[in-house]
Parts: structure tokens; C-alpha cells; sequence
């Protein structure tokens, strides 16, 4: 039998989550994989606040 700590009907308000595995020592267009995902997330969220 499996336990788990918090067991999905103890926490109603956590629907989904999104996890990152980051390569640190690799660059594209002079940008980390930290700072790659950060300006995506932030162009994301932009656009999504632009739209309403």
C-alpha cells in the first residue's frame, strides 16, 4: 500500500505543477537554460495579460 503525504483530497487548491530539469553549463544566444526559461515564462505571462 502506497502513502503519500498529502494525498490529493487534502489539497483541493493544488491542480497541477510544472517541473524543470535545467542544464546549467549549457548556453544559447548567451542566455543560460535558467535565464532562457525565465524570459519565456515572462513573455508568456505578458501575453496572456495583454490579451484580456
Amino acid at each position: 500500500m502506497t502513502t503519500h503525504l498529502n494525498p490529493p483530497q487534502e489539497a483541493p487548491y493544488m491542480k497541477n505543477a510544472t517541473f524543470y530539469l535545467l542544464d546549467n553549463d549549457t548556453t544559447v544566444n548567451g542566455l543560460s537554460a535558467v535565464e532562457q526559461l525565465v524570459c519565456e515564462i515572462a513573455a508568456e505571462r505578458w501575453r496572456a495579460a495583454s490579451a484580456c
